[in-house]
């Protein structure tokens, strides 16, 4: 229908805006499937004022900025969080071997006794992370739905400018108000977090991206949102050593936050424009007249919250084709896919960190260079290899395996994709497993570092499974669809610290390669689950006027 549309309004469109119709349907249809590219261009036009740049490009900077100021002061975190534990383990232990100073050496802090307790700080502040982020995805994709991309996106950025402040402000306020601040710095950087705002960059993308360039898209500004974290790690830890001080990090960061939210508000246009049609077609709410009892109003309130936080879960309940019968399990498949994954890949990061820096004492700065070589090689794959293998090598040799006549065919097109989304999630899938295995047996560093760049070229698998996501549902579902995946990724990544932490904890001293044998058994399944995906339950447009 929006094809219809757009080329009803066309002609018109030159120098004006008029409103998009509303009317469910044209009786006229006779060219639904002609000019597609020229339609859809029409149609953005008749949405938005023309731009210079596309949104595309004009996004792209969001995502860089935001990884960069978010992981910035990683590192930092990190050994300031080692060296809290270790300060508190030696007051509660042994204090006669602090230093008068009040310093401790790094050498100290590698007893049994420290390294526990470190793992399990990370473990809380994992979970912590999880729990706020799961709620973060239901109440954004529901602003996201309801108000606007934009302002989803800003809430976020919003966010992010308030867990700097308050940790900035832990040098300046009471001490018995500093214990709130963290607290409401650990809350607000759980909810800003990278993940976050990408899946709302990534619903912003599908609106404006065509569904044959959507594998690329979604992995091109995945690259290059990853490019701000290459930076982020290699800049945060020498702020830190050349000053001495963590607060000049967070003043970086804190800038940075300002200027993306700046950016946001004065040159990002909204992509989502049925936000009145929806809301004259369902009503948010019952119009009973005044409230007779605050008490049930107040329940009602809650109740329609409650909903509209797990609405996305029910695109993942499974559809039955009318003509054939069969039910349609694919979005629930790459959901226990994604579940699954996300149990694996919520804790591996912490537990990389903790292995590199007690098992082989990597200072903040060499643990800032490892994470830099492993997202310079997210860059690399997400926005140059994916891109150029889908678009030269692998869509041509999956056109002529499955004998296709040209690759216009839109539906064999979409087919074609889809298995070949299937096949890079589980490749990629497969590289991440080799690389932790082979992690775990290095003990110099060069190889650590090489297997560390073996392990970023599974970074292909998260865009592509969102992409494949996407193609199993219709359009107007495309949100729901993608939240409903960030959710199950997100309930994956709870339970992650949840079911790791206490392995990492109790294997650190002993058998600290354990952890990772368990995460790449979750990735392996993870991946086996993806073969049940039939390539005949993709979306299939019906077209009315085919007789």
């Amino acid at each position: 229908m929006g094809t219809q549309v757009a080329e009803v309004v066309s002609p018109t469109v030159v120098g004006t805006t008029p409103p998009r119709p509303t009317s469910p349907a044209d009786p006229l249809e006779t060219t639904p499937l002609l000019h597609d590219p020229s339609d859809a261009a029409a149609n953005v036009s008749t949405q938005k004022p023309p731009l210079r740049l596309s949104p595309i490009v004009l996004i792209t900077p969001v995502a860089l900025l935001f990884q960069l100021a978010a992981y910035l002061p990683l590192t930092t975190v990190i050994d300031a969080i080692r060296k809290i534990v270790c300060r508190w383990w030696y007051m509660t232990n042994d204090p006669d071997k602090i230093p008068a100073d009040g310093s401790i050496p790094s050498i100290l802090c590698s007893v049994p006794g420290v390294e526990q307790n470190f793992a399990t700080a990370l473990t809380i502040t994992a979970f912590v992370e999880g729990l706020a982020s799961l709620i973060a995805y239901s109440a954004l994709s529901h602003i996201a739905n309801k108000v606007g991309r934009k302002p989803a996106i800003l809430i976020v950025i919003a966010v992010g400018i308030c867990a700097d402040v308050s940790i900035l402000s832990t040098a300046i306020v009471p001490e018995a108000l500093e214990a709130v601040a963290l607290l409401l710095w650990l809350l607000s950087q759980s909810i800003a977090t990278v993940t976050v705002l990408m899946f709302l960059l990534n619903t912003y993308v599908v609106d404006i991206v065509p569904a044959e360039l959507r594998t690329a898209a979604l992995s091109r500004i995945s690259g290059f949102a990853t490019l701000g974290g290459a930076l982020s790690f290699m800049v945060g830890g020498a702020i830190t050593t050349h000053f001495n001080d963590a607060a000049p990090v967070y003043y970086v960061a804190l800038t940075l936050q300002c200027a993306n939210f700046l950016y946001v508000g004065a040159l990002i246009p909204e992509t989502h424009q049925k936000v009145h049609a929806e809301e004259a077609t369902h009503p948010v709410a019952e119009d009973d007249a005044p409230s007779k009892n605050v008490a049930i109003a107040a329940l009602q309130y809650c109740r329609s919250i409650t909903v509209a936080a797990v609405l996305p879960l029910k695109t993942l309940s499974p559809t039955r084709d009318h003509i054939t019968g069969k039910l349609n399990l694919r979005l629930l498949w790459c959901a226990i896919h994604a579940f699954i994954s996300g149990l694996g890949d919520g804790y591996v990061m912490p537990a990389l960190m903790v292995y590199l820096t007690t098992k082989y004492d990597y200072s903040p700065t060499e643990t800032g260079y490892v994470m830099t070589t492993l997202t310079l090689t997210y860059v690399v794959v997400l926005a140059l290899i994916i891109p150029l293998l889908v678009r030269r090598f692998l869509r041509p040799l999956y056109v002529k395996a499955t004998h296709l006549s040209t690759v216009s065919d839109s539906e064999g097109v979409s087919e074609v994709a889809d298995e070949m989304d299937v096949h890079i999630v589980i490749a990629s899938a497969w590289i991440n497993v080799a690389a932790l295995l082979l992690l775990t047996s290095m003990t110099s560093r060069g190889l650590q570092l090489a297997c560390i760049v073996f392990y970023g070229l599974s970074a292909g698998r998260g865009p592509v499974l969102r992409s494949l996501v996407v193609s199993t549902v219709p359009p107007d579902e495309h949100a729901s669809a993608l939240a409903a995946i960030e959710m199950t990724v997100g309930f994956g990544m709870l339970l992650s610290p949840v079911i790791l932490g206490p392995i990492l904890t109790a294997t650190i001293s002993t058998l600290p390669q354990v952890v990772f044998y368990v995460v790449a058994g979750f990735i392996t399944a993870a991946s086996l689950v993806l073969l049940l995906v039939r390539d005949s339950d993709r979306y299939q447009p019906v077209h009315e006027d085919s007789e």
